[in-house]
């Protein structure tokens, strides 16, 4: 155990070196808030209740007290399913079990407690999800069912969001990522993985390079928000917001493994019945995730590979015949006219790895 608390200090320091990169975590923007009011039978707001929420899945707990007005709000509470329990001396306490929080939302409680002589508790299970009336950000919401089931060709998130309104996916892609325009021109779109800044500026794309096959795995992206407010300042974005979160480990061991297979006898003709070109694209990986200690630590990995050859035409212009020999001379090749097609390789591998240590009720590193 003291080894074990050895290794999260030095995790925990390595983080704190580089905090001010971590500055957008801070907000709500990579989670979510719990928010409501405390009223008695007849109606008056109650000071002083005590509220607690706690996850289904991961133990993660966080608490407050009503005010003078019998308002509270909890902020910065990983997307998931809680139990919200609100308690007062006196007053029968009250369990709102099933609330389900999920990225950017802000939703409402509200207790009734009744008087009792005696310490009781009533539970109340939340029957369908809550509709948000306060959030007046333009947005879609892609889910984790959407995520983990809908096919998508290449395993790259972000082609969820030609799924949303107002998404238009162009052939130019001087328009950025994908050539997907949200709102404005794609270039100015805004690119933003659990609450931090993922943006490449010069292509309005996710950093890792020029339009890489993927960077975040389809299998570690747990929920993705769609944002369509132009000069959002929440985000400071001239264009739309791609906000997406990843997964973590919850108290349970959970895993897939999974594999898929293309090559140009999968794939259909165009409209003009063009010959498909051969291919052959491999995918496969894995993600998993559980336990260090229950209620408190957890961890996630989770990996993907990608094996693909296409065909590629190359076309090498004839020299004059004065210079073929001295060009030939200096690098060793033939250079008399070829034409034809050239094997290209399109490999990658991108892998997560991710530790929640829930310190306090006040504090939750990742």
């Amino acid at each position: 155990m003291r080894n074990f608390r050895l290794i999260l200090g030095v995790f925990a320091a390595v983080l704190l070196a580089v905090a001010p990169q971590m500055g957008w975590a801070q907000s709500n923007v990579a989670s979510g808030q719990i928010f409501g009011t405390c009223a008695d039978p007849d109606g008056a707001m109650m000071p002083g209740v005590i509220i607690q929420v706690k996850n289904q899945d991961t133990g993660f707990t966080r608490g407050t007290v009503s005010d003078a007005n019998g308002f509270f709000r909890l902020d910065l509470l990983p997307s998931g399913t809680y139990d919200v329990r609100g308690d007062l001396s006196g007053f029968k306490s009250e369990i709102k079990r099933g609330i389900v929080v999920t990225l950017g939302s802000s939703i409402k409680v509200e207790f009734q407690l009744a008087l009792s002589a005696v310490e009781e508790e009533i539970i109340v299970t939340a029957e369908s999800p809550v509709i948000e009336t306060t959030n007046p950000s333009v947005a879609s919401d892609v889910s984790s069912r959407a995520i983990a089931n809908l096919p998508l060709n290449g395993r790259d998130f972000t082609d969820f969001v030609v799924l949303t309104p107002g998404a238009i996916a162009q052939s130019d892609e001087s328009q950025g990522r994908g050539g997907i325009s949200i709102a404005a021109r794609g270039i100015q779109n805004s690119f933003n993985i659990d609450g931090a800044n993922d943006q490449s500026s010069f292509f309005g794309e996710e950093r890792g390079g020029t339009r890489p096959p993927f960077t975040f795995s389809q299998a570690s992206i747990k929920e993705m928000q769609v944002i369509r407010n132009s000069y959002n300042l929440q985000f400071s974005a001239g264009g739309g917001i791609i906000n997406a979160i990843t997964k973590s480990g919850t108290n349970q061991f959970r895993g897939e493994v999974f594999g898929y297979y293309r090559d140009q006898s999968m794939t259909s003709t165009n409209a003009r019945d063009d010959e498909i070109d051969d291919f052959e694209q491999k995918q496969y990986g894995f993600s998993m995730g559980g336990p260090v200690i229950k209620d408190k630590v957890h961890w996630f990995a989770g990996v993907d590979a990608q094996d693909r050859e296409d065909p590629s035409f190359r076309y090498f212009r004839n020299l004059d015949d004065a210079d073929i020999p001295l060009w030939e001379s200096i690098t060793g090749l033939d250079y008399d006219t070829e034409v034809g097609d050239i094997g290209q390789t399109n490999d990658a591998l991108v892998f997560m790895i991710k530790f929640d240590w829930q310190i306090n009720n006040s504090n939750l590193l990742t």
